[in-house]
């Protein structure tokens, strides 16, 4: 079998094609997940990956959200049962913490290589 010469620039482009799908593919970071915090209708997005605390006021008083190695929680709120800070250290994607006395909602979502719970068609 002999190659022409259109065959030959077909292949290699295709090569080279293949070749930067791959490179880009392996280089995005898909796999950063997200906290999310809902206050009264405002939302706060903060990168999982980045440990920091952060103070949200709620219709009670202050709640505060710890990040922390790719975990969230809420450490500290002004409601009185303090139900939210025994839930403890949430990362998965999907996965809730809440202190529904204060309005404050923690979410982590985005991740893209996280176990899957349910599938619904």
């Amino acid at each position: 079998m002999i190659l022409k010469p259109f065959d030959v620039v077909l292949v290699f482009v295709s090569l080279i094609t293949i070749t930067l799908f791959f490179i880009n593919t392996l280089s995005s970071d898909n796999s950063i997940s997200y906290v999310k915090v809902e206050v009264e209708g405002k939302e706060y997005l903060y990168p999982l990956d980045r440990d920091e605390t952060e103070v949200f006021n709620g219709s009670l008083g202050t709640t505060t959200v710890e990040i922390k190695d790719g975990s969230a929680a809420i450490i500290d709120s002004a409601c009185t049962n303090k139900t939210c800070i025994q839930i403890g250290e949430i990362n998965k994607n999907g996965e809730s913490s809440a202190c529904l006395p204060n309005r404050v909602l923690v979410t982590i979502i985005g991740k893209e290589n996280s176990e899957v719970d349910v599938l619904a068609y």
